[in-house]
C-alpha cells in the first residue's frame, strides 16, 4: 500500500546548531547530515519514520529522540524533570525577550507587567496558572508574541493543556 506524506520534513535541519545526548552528556554541535528511514510494518498508508542525525566531530549517528532544540531541554531529559523551578516568580516589568526558559517550571508565575516576550523560549515548560499580560493572555496571542520555535508540543499553557492548537 502506498504511504502518505512520507518521508516527512525532519524536526531539525542540516546547518542548525542543536544539543544531543550521548553517554549521559549534553553536547551542542552543528548538524551535518540527516538520514530518514521509513518503514511500513502495518502495511497501511501511514508508515513509521525514524530520523537520525550526524553532528560535526561526532562519528556516530544520534536518533531524533536524543536531539533537542536547546541545551535546557536536553538537561531536562537527563534530569528526568524540569531543570529549574521558578514557580511563583514575579517577573516584574522586565523585558523577557530572547530569554531561554525552556524546560522550566513556570507555574503560577506573574508575567503581567513584562515589557516584552519576543523569542522568549518556553519549549517544554509548564505555564499552568501563570498570569499573563492582557496583550498575550490567549494561546494564539502568546504564541504570536514569543514567535515560532519558542514553544513546542511539550509546553503546557496556563490552563494546564498543551499550548499547541
Amino acid at each position: 500500500m502506498p504511504l502518505t506524506n512520507k518521508p516527512a520534513v525532519t524536526k531539525f535541519q542540516v546547518g542548525q546548531t542543536r544539543t544531543y545526548i550521548k553517554e549521559r552528556r549534553a553536547i551542542t554541535a552543528v548538524i551535518t547530515k540527516i538520514e530518514s528511514q521509513v518503514n511500513n510494518p502495518l502495511n497501511d498508508s501511514t508508515g513509521k519514520q525514524n530520523n537520525t542525525y550526524y553532528f560535526a566531530n561526532e562519528p556516530s549517528s544520534i536518533p531524533e529522540v536524543d536531539v533537542f532544540a536547546t541545551s535546557n531541554l536536553a538537561l531536562k531529559k537527563l534530569k528526568g524533570g524540569y531543570i529549574l523551578d521558578l514557580s511563583g516568580t514575579d517577573f516584574g516589568a522586565n523585558d523577557m525577550s530572547n530569554k531561554d526558559l525552556s524546560g522550566c517550571n513556570l507555574s503560577n508565575c506573574d508575567f503581567s507587567a513584562v515589557t516584552g516576550l519576543a523569542f522568549m523560549n518556553v519549549s517544554g515548560s509548564n505555564l499552568t496558572d501563570a498570569t499573563m499580560h492582557d496583550d498575550y493572555d490567549t494561546k494564539a496571542e502568546f504564541m504570536n508574541e514569543v514567535g515560532s520555535g519558542a514553544f513546542d508540543d511539550d509546553t503546557i499553557w496556563i490552563d494546564g493543556t498543551k499550548i499547541t492548537l
